[in-house]
């Protein structure tokens, strides 16, 4: 798997390299098989830990999965975190903004191992709840 960040590109072939990769990552930071590869997640760090999106394909509808078996076609799930967390936080990637729900960050101690299960079976990990988006 390739560690895509704004700071570089890092090679994760196991537990140990992937969070070597994503200590080293700083960013916007993307998840797959290549640069332009599905399925992919991407990873927005905040001071709280980091909201996932998950794209299954490009293109097509966009979804957030609580119920990971009624995926009905979707290709695109966010992570939900504390969902008793409510507002946003805007997070600063390089001078562009994101505005993310506090309640789709998922917090840091979790991290890895939602990069792990993807990075071991490249499909939805079920170790997290997901929204459609």
């Amino acid at each position: 798997m390739l560690v895509c960040a704004n700071n570089g590109n890092f090679p994760a072939n196991d537990k140990d390299e992937l969070k070597t990769a994503l200590n080293a990552a700083c960013g916007e930071i993307w998840l797959g098989e290549g640069t332009d590869s599905y399925p992919c997640m991407a990873i927005l760090c905040c001071e709280d830990g980091a909201s996932i999106n998950y794209f299954e394909s490009e293109g097509g509808t966009a979804y957030v999965s609580v119920d990971y078996e009624s995926m009905a076609g979707g290709t695109a799930y966010v992570s939900i975190g504390d969902k008793t967390r409510h507002g946003t936080i805007d997070v600063n990637i390089d001078g562009e903004v994101y505005q993310l729900s506090r309640g789709q960050i998922v917090p840091e101690e979790k991290i890895l191992e939602i990069a792990e299960a993807f990075m071991n079976e490249m499909k939805l990990p079920e170790c997290v709840e997901w929204e459609k988006i």
